[in-house]
């Protein structure tokens, strides 16, 4: 019988030419948005591809945003709207902080470690007040990928700038080349120069 079934398998996967893909539980599928943002810190792609997608419709990031405190993450706003602003819940929070993703309390509500009710949620993520009635973002959702939580980690961490401001993560220029003297201070520099 195990002999039957395995050769009408055999036969019937001989006969299949369609692709498919398998998901080993090692290495789950990861979405072609996902994969980008290891390559991203900027905030015009997260604006672009975290951001709209995820949180600026109807009610939630758009706008006037009341139901959502008040913060609008919509293309161009953004910045304003999150940068050096003190959260509407907790006074003691900014939203984000440039250079500081521990003290950002949008890295608490993408990246928590715990949810509203005590629960793990990511042992790398950030600690700080969930409430019931916000819980993480996206809201009544899944987390975002890991991949786009860190591309803006690494955007707050290269201090948060607008878009088209200097970026000191993965999608800044490199540096022209100034020659090793200039990365010496003066007075490092040997008197026979």
């Amino acid at each position: 019988m195990l002999r039957r079934t395995v050769l009408g398998v055999l036969a019937l996967a001989a006969c299949d030419t369609s692709v498919h893909t398998v998901e080993l539980p090692d290495a789950p599928l990861i979405s072609p948005s996902c994969v980008e943002a290891t390559q991203h810190s900027d905030l015009e792609w997260i604006e672009a591809n975290v951001f709209k997608k995820s949180c600026v419709f109807s009610a939630c990031h758009k706008g006037r945003a009341l139901d959502a405190g008040r913060l609008t993450l919509e293309a161009g706003k953004s910045h304003a709207a999150l940068v050096d602003v003190t959260s509407d819940r907790y006074d003691t929070w900014k939203l984000v902080v440039p250079g500081d993703p521990v003290k950002s309390y949008l890295m608490v509500v993408i990246d928590p470690k715990v949810d509203d009710k005590g629960n793990p949620v990511d042992p790398d993520g950030f600690d700080g007040p969930i409430t019931a009635d916000v819980g993480p973002m996206p809201q009544n959702s899944t987390l975002l990928c890991k991949e786009k939580r860190d591309a803006i980690q690494r955007w707050i961490e290269a201090g948060a700038p607008a878009v088209g401001g200097a970026d000191a993560g993965i999608d800044a220029a490199p540096a022209p080349d100034a020659g090793v003297d200039a990365a010496l201070p003066p007075d490092a520099l040997p008197d026979a120069l």
